[in-house]
């Protein structure tokens, strides 16, 4: 699991993209909370990016999964 805590407006739209190295996007999560909880457990050991888009910014950040 990947915990995912944000500060930003309640009720603000938030997007989660889980992608491959290769951008490929291969899970999505959309949520209104500030704090998501993302299943990894499906996908194989390796390296992935998370992207998180809301209103005001998009971040990435890469995680490995052992």
């Amino acid at each position: 699991f990947v915990n995912i805590s944000l500060k930003q407006e309640s009720n603000s739209a938030l997007r989660i993209d889980v992608l491959q190295v290769n951008g490929r996007i291969i899970k999505t999560i959309e949520s209104n909370y500030s704090e998501v909880q993302i299943d990894l457990s499906e996908f194989q050991a390796g390296m992935y990016l998370i992207q998180v888009l809301n209103n005001q910014e998009t971040f990435t950040k890469k995680i490995i999964l052992r």
